[in-house]
């Protein structure tokens, strides 16, 4: 768990420090707009709906297969009990 958050710390300071030197404001064309932002805010909204994206293809997408076979936490091992993963 803590390699997880030093992770996650060590990629929002590295991207903490991307954005501050693209401090450049450029036009930006949006279909029929064009409208002028820093590059900042420019990647910070594609990182935030990337994210998002991200968070929702999880949500829709990893959802375990109703099969009907338990799960592995949920069989009871016994020395008369043989576990279902060891069949075969």
């Amino acid at each position: 768990m803590k390699a997880k958050i030093t992770i996650l710390m060590v990629i929002i300071v590295l991207f903490t420090i991307f954005v501050t030197q693209n401090t450049l404001v450029i036009p930006v064309a949006i279909f029929f707009w064009q409208v002028q932002m820093s590059v900042i805010v420019l990647i910070s909204i594609c990182t935030l709906i990337g994210v998002l994206i991200g968070f929702i293809f999880v949500k829709i997408f990893d959802r375990p297969a109703k099969t009907g076979i338990p799960l592995k936490e949920n069989l009871k091992t016994t020395p008369g009990n043989i576990d279902a993963s060891k069949r075969l």
